[in-house]
């Protein structure tokens, strides 16, 4: 995205008057020529990834449309800065899955779920939310117990009971594959022919930009499972506390609910073994 394109839909206020599909179109114009070569199975995989980052655009349009409600309130004001931050990372992972970058994505995911775990903790706990607007670094872990005591007292529905089973399940998940150890060094280098596994470990070829078709298919679709879980964050925060859930935004989200979620390991771990078939 050029300079020239940002300008069209931050700085002109295009934001806000725009259609989510044209806004979404607008920010990956140029990732349109790498699209077009990757697999036909992963291209329609892609249509259905931007459909749910287009959502997610008009969720976040929702919550700025009532600014005024909330710009004095600093709970909800941290909220949306995490859940921006969240989107331009879901845009990353979209613009480096295809390009062949599939290994490193997951720190981006990481980073997606980091942030959304915020959004929602902002809105539930006041003093984190203070703490962030002062400055302070607040530990992924003091996020997931604050969110998990949040889920455990106050809320009995089933909803949220499997919400918070997957909210612990995928953090894990993340947390043991962007990790930078020596057992994840093995997904981002390609073995040199004559050497053995322990020779080539951290100093080999990197895979960036270097991709199997069946490599970007499972990253499209594990891109979409994280971003799904994404929505369901944004449906209890637009819901919950902005009160602006309704009918229409429901029908949408049930497009996307549940979906992926529960086969996010599965696909982690096909992803992996594809890696692994590539560097033996």
């Amino acid at each position: 995205m050029t300079y020239k394109d940002a300008n069209y839909w931050h700085i002109k206020d295009k934001f806000l008057k725009e259609k989510p599909r044209d806004l979404l179109a607008n920010i990956v114009l140029h990732d349109g020529r790498n699209a077009r070569n990757i697999p036909l199975k992963a291209q329609r995989d892609l249509k259905d990834l931007d459909e749910a980052l287009a959502f997610f655009i008009e969720l976040l349009q929702v919550l700025y449309k009532q600014r005024e409600s909330w710009q004095e309130d600093i709970q909800k004001k941290a909220s949306i800065a995490m859940i921006n931050a969240a989107l331009n990372h879901h845009l990353l992972a979209r613009h480096a899955v295809i390009i062949g970058y599939d290994a490193e994505i997951f720190v981006l995911y990481r980073g997606c779920f980091e942030r959304m775990s915020r959004a929602l903790l902002f809105l539930i706990n006041e003093k984190s939310a203070k703490d962030f607007w002062k400055g302070k670094q607040i530990m992924q872990g003091r996020v997931n117990s604050l969110i998990s005591r949040e889920l455990e007292m106050g809320r009995g529905k089933s909803m949220y009971e499997a919400f918070h089973r997957q909210f612990k399940e995928i953090w894990s998940n993340l947390s043991n594959v962007s990790h930078p150890n020596l057992s994840t060094l093995n997904f981002r280098l390609l073995k040199v022919e004559g050497r053995t596994e322990e020779e080539s470990k951290g100093i080999d070829v990197p895979l960036g930009g270097m991709s199997g078709e069946a490599i970007v298919s499972i990253g499209i679709d594990m891109h979409l499972t994280y971003l799904e879980f994404s929505l369901f964050m944004m449906r209890v925060i637009v819901g919950d506390y902005f009160n602006r859930w309704n009918k229409k935004l429901e029908r949408k989200m049930l497009r996307f609910r549940g979906k992926n979620l529960d086969i996010t390991i599965s696909n982690t771990e096909r992803f992996l073994s594809a890696y692994k078939d590539i560097i033996e």
